[in-house]
């Protein structure tokens, strides 16, 4: 997990371990941004004084660890942060969330954005985000709860979104529709991020989902015209004494409330997770409203952490519910993190 706490001098890394492999080049280690400790546009009031960690949160990974100027990808390759095969980084503790060397200042703004074109920039925000208004930009933040989005365009970048901040929660991070996230880290909660339709999802962490009882959980789930590039993806939220309560997939997409068609799945680092059924699910799930609609589904150069023992990235395998012969499908150059191809077969 990845945490960066820029209004003080504390820092928290926690090392995630394993390992992977990946497509493109993704973005290095950053250097230390300047003090971006100016009040945001729009609807946000002046900065005040950035909040202590109330309740412990730096313990939960809601801030971001700092890259020092000289940061490069971590030794291993094929893991949050360490190198991918292009020559670049995958997304994790020192290329997502919070830049280093910015300041942090309380949120005093609205919690329900209704006017347009707000900036949130360089704020701690402490409550969920409703985005009742279009072009509304949040970054270099870390909310210590949700953003939903009302059918508006809105962008996160250079953030850190906490659904769970003071515990357990049922609820997803970022949704649910015409957003787009880059370099974010998404954490708690029992999904990271929702796209119900048009959303892009690129450089990004999603991680640490918290479930209870007989929750499902999942990293992200998909719709239609979703894209997700070079992120790395896990759903690790731990198996429940109830059976019911675990990870259904890292990326999810069921025909439950409309159909799973035209999204694109690249260049992605799927993290071996041994709470889960798949790593990926294919959008093919049967019996289902909108089963029979499924097109256009692109996976390609993804790859998937083979995992230990029986494992193979996950109980049952890189991916689930995956039909060859639905409508403008490819599966292309997906392997394991071990260089073996994963074939295009049905599952």
């Amino acid at each position: 997990m990845r945490w960066k706490l820029a209004f003080g001098a504390l820092a928290l890394i926690v090392v995630v371990a394993g390992g992977y492999f990946a497509f493109r080049p993704g973005p290095a280690a950053r250097p230390a941004a300047a003090d971006q400790s100016a009040g945001s546009s729009g609807s946000v009031a002046a900065p005040g004084p950035a909040p202590a960690d109330p309740g412990g949160r730096a313990g939960m990974g809601a801030a971001s660890a700092s890259a020092s100027p000289a940061a490069v990808c971590g030794t291993k390759a094929n893991v949050p942060g360490g190198r991918d095969p292009a020559g670049g980084c995958f997304p994790g503790p020192d290329n997502t969330g919070v830049p280093a060397g910015v300041t942090l200042t309380r949120y005093t703004g609205p919690c329900s954005i209704t006017k347009a074109g707000t900036v949130i920039s360089a704020k701690q925000v402490t409550c969920d985000l409703e985005i009742r208004a279009a072009n509304v930009t949040i970054e270099k933040s870390r909310v210590d709860g949700t953003v939903n989005g009302a059918g508006v365009a809105f962008t996160i970048t250079d953030s850190v979104i906490n659904a769970s901040p003071d515990g357990i929660r049922q609820t997803t991070g970022v949704g649910e529709s015409n957003f787009t996230l880059r370099r974010v880290e998404v954490l708690g909660g029992n999904r990271g991020v929702y796209c119900a339709s048009n959303c892009t999802i690129a450089d990004s962490w999603v991680h640490g989902q918290r479930i209870k009882d007989d929750w499902h959980a999942s990293a992200v789930r998909m719709g239609e015209r979703t894209t997700v590039t070079h992120s790395s993806i896990v759903c690790d939220a731990p198996i429940q004494p109830d059976p019911e309560g675990s990870c259904s997939g890292s990326l999810t997409g069921y025909g439950d409330f409309g159909p799973i068609r035209d999204n694109t799945i690249r260049g992605n680092l799927f993290m071996a997770t041994p709470t889960a059924a798949y790593c990926a699910y294919g959008g093919s799930t049967k019996g289902k409203p909108y089963s029979g609609q499924t097109a256009r589904i692109v996976f390609d150069n993804n790859v998937f952490q083979k995992g230990t023992g029986s494992v193979s990235c996950a109980i049952y395998g890189p991916v689930g519910d995956w039909d060859p012969a639905a409508p403008g499908g490819v599966w292309a150059n997906n392997r394991f993190d071990n260089g073996t191809v994963i074939p295009n077969k049905a599952s």
